[in-house]
């Protein structure tokens, strides 16, 4: 089954800022793939930071992501779930993260 693909438009998050405390750019961007992916989308990751042409600012985005939905919705990566199936543990979620390295992007798939 294929899956719509949603890339993050990085310059619909852009809040210009000159001095001071940041304005959260990363934070929106993390929050809009969270909820993209919830929808069913796959989400390509690019990071606002030089127009997404960074690749190393682009894996950090994607990682703060799987952080994120390792923290607030108890998701794991399927390699995270077989570890722990070897251990005698139970994963009762209902989906595992997924990504593909090669397009810097993310999906959620069925438990397997």
């Amino acid at each position: 089954m294929k899956r719509p693909v949603k890339e993050i438009d990085t310059l619909s998050f852009m809040v210009k800022h000159t001095t001071g405390r940041r304005r959260g750019n990363s934070t929106r961007q993390v929050d809009y793939a969270i909820q993209k992916l919830f929808e069913g989308y796959e989400v390509i990751v690019y990071d606002h930071h030089e127009s997404g042409d960074n690749g190393n600012v682009n894996r950090e985005l994607k990682r703060r992501i799987i952080k994120r939905l390792e923290a607030e919705h108890k998701l794991l990566t399927p390699r995270q779930v077989q570890n722990l199936k070897k251990g005698g543990g139970l994963y009762p979620y209902k989906n595992v993260i997924c990504e593909d390295n090669s397009r810097n992007s993310l999906w959620l798939s069925e438990n397997p």
